[in-house]
């Protein structure tokens, strides 16, 4: 699991946050509807799935101030619900402090696009795990 923020929808400033979670059927991206800002019960979780055939492409880019990923998606893939799709391309930016988790997610990428890894129940209770305990 790895926290990330979109900055800008379509021109306007806006902030979205949400969590970007790796499976073995593709990526899940969980966050808050950016126009709602009431009380945590109130607020409308969204949460869209991109499967291994609706991603072209994951990249990874570690900068110096923030790091990003940069999904590309096919043009038929549904990604209507997603926030800050330009041309089939969605820029989500990651805290410095969060590098290593980019990192192990970047990882897990390549190992469930290559095959080479399958879900265990031990890892994600671990990612739950360290979600909820902050580290």
């Amino acid at each position: 699991m790895v926290p990330f923020r979109i900055s800008r929808l379509f021109g306007l400033r806006v902030t979205v946050d949400g969590m970007l979670l790796v499976n073995a059927q593709g990526l899940k991206l969980v966050f808050k509807e950016p126009k709602r800002d009431d009380t945590l019960r109130d607020q409308q979780i969204e949460q869209v799935e991109l499967t291994w055939a609706d991603l072209k492409q994951v990249v990874c880019d570690f900068g110096m101030l923030n790091d990003e990923v940069v999904l590309e998606v096919n043009p038929s893939a549904n990604v209507v619900r997603l926030p800050g799709v330009s041309e089939d391309r969605v820029s989500l930016s990651v805290r410095k402090q969060h590098r290593e988790e980019l990192k192990e997610l970047e990882k897990r990428i390549d190992e469930y696009r290559r095959g080479t890894r399958r879900d265990d129940v031990d890892d994600l209770l671990d990612d739950v795990r360290d979600f909820l305990h902050g580290g």
